[in-house]
């Protein structure tokens, strides 16, 4: 089967540069002057060839927009060089063959709201999760360690077993009675979230500038350990690792403590602020998450976490939840690589549908091209091509003509689009795993 697939695949190509060929020569103004086609250096890859209509067609394998299917190709006799390809690849396969496969099943519902479940159950020994297994589990995510709380338009948390975690960075480190006091003040949950802020509309196109990003991250905390404690161990830690060069200062808001530390080992000075919020410790170099962390301890507020959080908490061991607004966030922090990604595919096709529309006036460039090539020119988001007169060029419906800005609603990926929320979990269960994610739409 993969000997006649290759097979197809290498018809393939080689009808397509028949084909053009063909078409070349049908338009040219005067054949007669021009050498007529050479079949023979396409028969000994697709067999005996006809030319109908303008379309090169193969006994064997049809046309190249519409190939013979593999069940029904003959195969009784493959070449040596076949023989040496199909025989390294299946060395290669048993090479890596590790005796059996992981069971999978895959529950799916598809209606306003878009449910996955995936269970992998047993993984087998040698599987690549057992790392990623061994970190997470047997610890579960602790919701209030993760900092829920209502400005969030994303949020991704973690379990974190510390005793396998010290291990791992122990095998690492030189620091070793360093590390393992660390990893006696963790508790089971880390977690990173992005806030909405109404500063982000704001944002310059070429802003850089971490401090601007309203994200935290939260790390869970075991219970009984005193502010200045962990304070003054932090201070001796950077100290440890070498970045001596860092400045820490103390501040405070509203009577808390906040402490800061400056580092310009990166090229620019970052600061990160640090504040112990009840049993979790919270980092940023964006003070005004500091300040609303802090207010929502105050207020009562810090920990919301409602029924419907809980139906979205689709995992006990890793755990992702997008809002609407992560979109619009998307959009500014990722814009001309979103734009890179939708607008210059689509404008590619432009210049060979105005090149069939200058051969071919009389016909529409988009059908032609597909019954020419059985292939349907759309943009990337799914919509098609047409002519503009005023411009005298083909252009993307959405996308327009080459260089044209674009609307607002068009230039981000079709599927970040109409997202109202988005969860997704995993939950090492037994000796297997199971992921889930939930989409639902506008």
């Amino acid at each position: 089967m993969r000997i006649a697939n290759s097979r197809r695949l290498h018809a393939r190509g080689a009808l397509g540069a028949l084909q053009a060929d063909t078409y070349h020569q049908s338009m040219l103004i005067d054949p007669e002057k021009h050498p007529s086609l050479n079949f023979q250096r396409y028969q000994a890859l697709v067999g005996k060839i006809t030319v109908e209509d303008h379309r090169a067609r193969s006994k064997t394998f049809c046309a190249a927009g519409n190939l013979t299917p593999l069940i029904d190709l003959p195969l009784t006799h493959v070449s040596a060089e076949e023989k040496a390809y199909y025989t390294a690849w299946r060395d290669s396969y048993q090479r890596r063959w590790r005796g059996a496969f992981d069971p999978i099943a895959l529950h799916f519902e598809l209606d306003q709201t878009l449910d996955f479940d995936l269970t992998v159950m047993p993984l087998i020994a040698g599987s690549q999760y057992s790392l990623v297994k061994q970190i997470l589990s047997p610890a579960k995510i602790n919701p209030s360690g993760a900092d829920p709380h209502e400005e969030t338009v994303f949020h991704m948390a973690a379990s974190f077993n510390s005793f396998a975690a010290g291990i791992l960075v122990s095998s690492i480190r030189t620091q070793h009675e360093v590390m393992d006091k660390a990893m006696d003040w963790l508790g089971e949950t880390v977690s990173l979230f992005v806030d909405w802020d109404e500063a982000i509309n704001d944002l310059p196109e070429d802003w850089y500038d971490l401090e601007q990003l309203p994200f935290g991250i939260t790390i869970e905390l075991k219970e009984g350990r005193d502010e200045d404690r962990l304070f003054e161990f932090l201070r001796n830690l950077s100290n440890v690792f070498g970045h001596r060069d860092g400045v820490w200062r103390d501040s405070s808001y509203k009577k808390r403590k906040i402490l800061t530390y400056k580092n310009g080992d990166c090229g620019q000075e970052i600061d990160v602020h640090l504040v112990l919020v009840g049993r979790v410790l919270l980092l940023s170099p964006n003070l005004d998450v500091v300040h609303r962390a802090i207010d929502r301890e105050q207020s009562g507020s810090g920990v919301v976490f409602t029924k419907q959080d809980k139906e979205n908490w689709l995992g006990d061991h890793m755990n992702v939840k997008i809002s609407d607004e992560f979109t619009a966030l998307l959009e500014k922090i990722f814009e001309r690589e979103f734009q890179r990604e939708l607008i210059y595919p689509s404008w590619c096709n432009v210049p060979v549908l105005n090149e069939w529309r200058k051969h071919m006036p009389q016909r529409d460039s988009v059908e032609l091209y597909n019954h020419m090539w059985h292939q349907q020119l759309i943009a990337v988001d799914g919509s098609g091509y047409e002519w503009d007169e005023s411009l005298r060029s083909m252009k993307a419906t959405h996308y327009g003509p080459p260089g044209e800005a674009i609307a607002p609603s068009h230039s981000i990926p079709p599927v970040y689009r109409n997202v109202k929320s988005a969860a997704a979990g995993i939950t090492f269960v037994n000796d297997g795993i199971r992921a889930r994610v939930r989409i639902e739409r506008e």
